[in-house]
């Protein structure tokens, strides 16, 4: 590795802060995250909103699909007071809400969660968003849908794409990954052994996994695996971890 391992802070601080909020991804500069985790869906109306699932049903106990509801509706809802009573009155933020309140440092690894096989308006949207604040020197999309990659490209050759493993074996997100030439990838349990870890490294492909918040199992990832970020729920315990081995640590102010 060429660079210093990314702590990742996986929808933010999302172990401390209700997720996918303000608080949580504020909260993550401050428990010295290297990049925030993020992700990203259009409301009916088609403004950027930062939310995991695709209904109410889990935060708010609405069983209603953002994507089917006006962005004056979803601002109704607190997705705090499921956290704990003190974040009562946390809001969805919009996707460039989050990043002007970021600093311009911290790496960014931004997860597209709609696709639509009609037209690419949204990829194109948040690529708008994101080119305004920098993306191709922070961070990357991150991607379900092979289709997404060709649309990306199309708008924004330069841009980088890190393909999500999810439902793939190992094989196929690896030959995925050098068809297209993408520059970083997301893998799980499946694939976390060093002869698939080399394999990526081997094509210039930088090796992100999702996740861990167990100290003991990071130190394996860094020291024995070489995995170049990890996403956790609790960026402070990696701090830590890095600490213990001896890792340079970067404050969001000055790291590259």
């Amino acid at each position: 590795m060429t660079q210093l391992p990314w702590i990742i802070a996986h929808r933010g601080a999302s172990g401390y802060y209700p997720e996918n909020t303000l608080p949580s991804f504020l909260g993550a500069v401050e428990l010295g995250a290297t990049c925030v985790e993020m992700d990203i869906q259009p409301t009916a109306d088609k403004k950027l909103v930062v939310f995991h699932d695709k209904t109410m049903e889990r935060i708010v106990g609405v069983p209603k699909k953002i994507t089917d509801l006006l962005w004056q509706e979803v601002i109704q809802y607190d997705v705090g007071r499921w956290k704990a009573p003190k974040w009562e009155g946390t809001k969805i933020p919009l996707f460039k809400e989050v990043l002007e309140k970021l600093p311009r440092s911290m790496k960014l690894n931004l997860e597209l969660k709609y696709y639509s096989p009609k037209d690419d308006w949204f990829e194109g949207s948040v690529l708008e968003v994101a080119l305004e604040y920098d993306l191709p020197s922070r961070g990357y999309l991150a991607i379900k849908h092979v289709e997404t990659i060709s649309f990306v490209k199309k708008r924004a050759p330069d841009c980088p794409l890190g393909l999500l493993q999810k439902g793939r074996t190992p094989k196929e997100t690896f030959d995925l990954c050098c068809k297209w030439d993408l520059p970083f990838v997301q893998i799980r349990r499946t694939a976390l052994t060093s002869e698939w870890i080399d394999r990526f490294h081997e094509q210039g492909i930088r090796v992100n996994f999702f996740y861990s918040d167990d100290p003991e199992e990071m130190k394996h990832l860094l020291k024995d695996l070489k995995i170049d970020g990890i996403l956790t729920n609790y960026p402070d315990r990696a701090v830590q971890v890095f600490q213990e081995l001896g890792l340079p640590l970067t404050k969001y102010k000055d790291f590259s």
